[in-house]
């Protein structure tokens, strides 16, 4: 504030002293001398008054939040938290043959919040095949995808990322990624239907399986998917668990 006082105070002390010498000049120069004056002090009202309300701003901000910082508003990788009780957010009902409506960005940037270990481009990779496989044969990629969080503990567990077993599957392991990730979204589409589109060639190693359970095209919902997945009451919970996060987490960064 002191600058701006001081600044005011020049000029109405370089106002007044032209007021008293009025009859020295003609009314040419009276302009001239006043748009020196305009040109002078415009700049540095302009500063002023910017600094002075930055100041102010900031005494505001600092008086609410007390001794802490003042937090940053924007952050270029910012930490999400979210809450535990996240699964009661999104009650939603889940059918294995819907369109996923989770996005690649979205679930990209999930997935890197909690696995900064892996580039952005594996990341984006390893999504954008799951939904093209999961397009491709009909299949709800955000199940899926919720899956393979689970099972890879976000792309963390490296003994399942280094033979491409995504989803989990009990001792199974394949030769590249594309492999891995097509096996797992057949392997839904055989819970799901029964058989793949156009009859395609399978790499599901575990259809045998379903075939001796009489599993083939009797899972609809979610829930009957993971009470068959597994044996384990976790199951379905961790799964709705991982959905419901995608969607906070989504909703969190719009």
């Amino acid at each position: 504030m002191g600058r701006f006082l001081l600044a005011l105070s020049l000029l109405l002390v370089f106002v007044t002293a032209i007021g008293f010498c009025e009859s020295e000049f003609t009314e040419g120069q009276r302009k001239e001398i006043a748009g020196i004056v305009r040109d002078v002090f415009k700049d540095e009202f302009k500063n002023v008054i910017k600094d002075e309300f930055r100041n102010v701003v900031k005494e505001e901000l600092q008086s609410f939040y007390g001794q802490q910082p003042i937090p940053v508003l924007v952050s270029p990788t910012p930490v999400i938290n979210i809450p535990p009780n996240i699964i009661t957010i999104t009650p939603i009902k889940y059918e294995l043959t819907e369109h996923g409506l989770s996005k690649q960005t979205d679930i990209v940037a999930l997935i890197y919040s909690k696995n900064q270990k892996l580039s952005r481009s594996y990341i984006a990779n390893v999504v954008d095949t799951y939904i093209a496989e999961a397009k491709f044969e009909g299949i709800n990629h955000d199940i899926a995808i919720a899956q393979m969080l689970y099972a890879t503990d976000y792309l963390n567990n490296v003994q399942r990322i280094a033979v491409h077993n995504y989803a989990g599957m009990l001792n199974e392991s394949f030769c590249n990624m594309t492999t891995g990730i097509r096996a797992h979204i057949q392997h839904l589409k055989f819970y799901a239907v029964g058989r793949l589109v156009d009859n395609n060639k399978s790499v599901d190693p575990r259809y045998h399986i379903l075939k001796a359970n009489c599993y083939l095209g009797t899972v609809k919902t979610l829930e009957d998917l993971c009470r068959k997945w597994s044996e384990s009451p976790g199951y379905l919970p961790n799964i709705r668990n991982k959905l419901a996060e995608m969607n906070y987490f989504a909703v969190y960064r719009r």
